[in-house]
């Protein structure tokens, strides 16, 4: 007997859950093709389910701005430099690997709804859906790597958040106080704690909007003075053309895919959703706003600026505009968004740790201490490591470009094989083998050239704060 919101076709029973029963009834019999065929109608009928998983989840808008706040903000002003550095290559690679992050961030979210449909007990909140992606594909070990590589990911982006924030808090405030950014770390640290204690991505949802809203207030200002700038900008400069080089090239390639891809976060965005099956519409309009919010101030900057972006102290856009209110309003929109930024960042990892600590999802003293551990780690690390730029594209090469370009796809084409089809090899599976090796590829070339500009560049560490406060940030 078929239950309620169960279907019945010919000798195969579906229910309206998950359970899937295949039974030969009296005059009815069915090849393995026709059963496989059925297997992928429902499976197909599955991912696009619109049932309300959780009504108390966040929405498509929601879930929209929460991809836009965290991907888009500081690509806007790392990105003109290393894109005039890697010439017409970097011009045509920008939107090249910001479509693809898009692609394999489908790719993830069609990871996600395959086990949100045949595991019911990831249908309720989970702290770490990536590592769970990994364990239902390679199991033990998979959930291993993906715990590792996520923990050493989120810590170290969080860090450069965190450095990036008091270093743009001084710069604001450079003009009215006279605090050294040693000084401001702490104090950063003591605004950030109550935001940080905060559990689920539901629960931040004003910290998205405030992070979206800042991106948009900030692209309107860097836009307006990048073409202000310009006029006063000498015709010689504004058509200089860099002498692009294999390092300059891989080192823009690991900018861009640090500043377009939040791929760690999306499951867990997904799973918090009402509808997690219409998770790919929130990333559709997400990835179309993060194209138009880092490709025009870039583009804009490499026609009206040209070489005046290419100097020693323009890894900051921000740096070389000229003073003035607009300036200035973008650099407070900066700073706040960055602050935001690192919540993002930041609370998957604390999620992550508290499950493997075993700490209870309410609020307790548990999750209190390991959240203030974290942050405390953060600040010793800022005090002990304060210019920590050279180690901020072997980061993006080494952890959240595989994160973000390679699993994905590797995940899918697994889990398919996992389902035992017995044709998974289609016209899809040669694209995502493409993105795969082509990743690798990039991966490798990033590497190698973040580790001689890491090697090259020991000069630019300075001594830790607690040993000479004013000469750590010079």
């Amino acid at each position: 007997m078929l239950k309620n919101g169960d279907i019945s076709l010919g000798s195969l029973s579906i229910t309206g859950s998950e359970t899937i029963k295949c039974s030969m009834e009296s005059g009815h019999s069915m090849d393995n093709g026709e059963t496989q065929c059925l297997l992928e109608k429902e499976e197909t009928a599955g991912l696009q389910n619109d049932k309300v998983w959780n009504k108390d989840g966040m929405s498509i808008t929601i879930t929209t701005i929460y991809v836009v706040g965290f991907v888009a903000g500081s690509g806007m002003i790392a990105l003109p430099k290393v894109i005039f550095a890697s010439g017409w290559y970097g011009i045509i690679s920008l939107p090249v690997l910001v479509l693809t992050g898009y692609f394999t961030a489908l790719t993830l979210s069609k990871c996600w709804m395959i086990i949100h449909k045949k595991y019911p007990e990831y249908r309720q909140h989970v702290r770490h859906p990536y590592v769970v992606i990994g364990y239902v594909t390679f199991g033990k070990n998979g959930e291993r790597v993906m715990h590792v590589l996520c923990i050493v990911m989120y810590f170290s982006v969080s860090l450069v958040t965190f450095l990036l924030i008091c270093d743009n808090v001084r710069l604001i405030t450079v003009q009215w106080f006279d605090v050294s950014f040693c000084s401001w770390v702490p104090i950063v640290a003591l605004i950030l704690f109550p935001v940080v204690l905060l559990k689920t991505p539901v629960e931040t949802q004003f910290c998205a909007v405030l992070s979206f809203s800042t991106s948009l207030v900030m692209f309107s200002l860097l836009m307006t003075q990048i073409i202000k700038d310009g006029r006063t900008v000498d015709n010689s400069v504004r058509k200089e053309q860099p002498v692009v080089t294999f390092s300059s090239l891989t080192i823009a390639w690991a900018t861009i895919g640090f500043s377009t891809s939040g791929h760690a976060c999306y499951p867990l965005y997904q799973n918090c959703m009402r509808q997690p099956a219409k998770f790919n519409y929130s990333l559709t309009i997400a990835f179309l706003g993060i194209l138009v919010l880092l490709c025009s101030p870039v583009y804009s900057s490499y026609y009206f600026l040209g070489g005046a972006v290419n100097t020693p102290d323009s890894d900051n856009l921000l740096i070389i505009l000229s003073d003035g209110p607009i300036k200035s309003i973008a650099g407070i929109g900066l700073a706040v968004h960055f602050m935001m930024s690192y919540i993002f960042t930041l609370n998957p990892l604390c999620q992550q740790i508290e499950e493997l600590a075993g700490v209870p999802k309410r609020f307790s003293w548990q999750l209190v201490v390991i959240r203030s551990s974290l942050l405390a780690g953060h600040v010793f690390l800022a005090e002990s490591v304060p210019q920590f730029g050279p180690l901020l594209s072997l980061v993006s090469a080494c952890l959240w470009i595989p994160s973000a370009f390679i699993a994905p796809s590797v995940f899918l084409l697994c889990l398919k094989h996992l389902m035992n089809r017995r044709n998974y090899v289609t016209d899809s599976t040669a694209l995502h083998l493409l993105v795969i090796v082509l990743a690798v590829i990039l991966v490798c070339c990033c590497t190698y050239s973040s580790l001689v500009e890491l090697i090259t560049a020991q000069s630019t560490f300075t001594v830790p704060c607690y040993v000479n406060s004013t000469a750590a940030h010079i």
